[in-house]
């Protein structure tokens, strides 16, 4: 093909050599830089919290939110697909096949994870 021009930012076969002697110049010009920051002391106040009522003393850790939802039996692949549908890490369902309560949660590099009642 005549006349075509392929831009290094595309990062084509033939710009490769291009972008490693740019890569290899802009190391040199990186400067590491540590910043040490200093926690505030802790006074003993609990800052008010968003969910704070006014009626009752605010403490962290506490349970502000209870859900509950239809514990309809399903296998293990229709607990990771209704994870993936709700778009969280982790999903809690009653295993058919286990026949007991389970957990399937999201892990590190694309896998999965089960957890079962013992």
């Amino acid at each position: 093909i005549v006349g075509v021009e392929r831009s290094p930012e595309i990062g084509s076969v033939d710009a490769a050599p291009e972008l490693r002697a740019r890569n290899d110049m802009m190391a040199g010009q990186r400067a590491t830089q540590v910043v040490v920051l200093e926690a505030p002391e802790y006074d003993g106040v609990v800052p008010e919290q968003r969910w704070d009522n006014g009626l009752e003393e605010p403490m962290p850790g506490r349970v502000v939110r209870e859900k509950e939802h239809p514990a309809t039996p399903m296998s293990v692949d229709q607990a990771l697909y209704q994870m993936e549908l709700v778009g969280h890490d982790f999903y809690l369902f009653f295993d058919a096949e286990a026949g007991r309560p389970s957990v399937v949660y999201r892990r590190k590099g694309f896998d999965y994870g089960v957890i079962r009642m013992a």
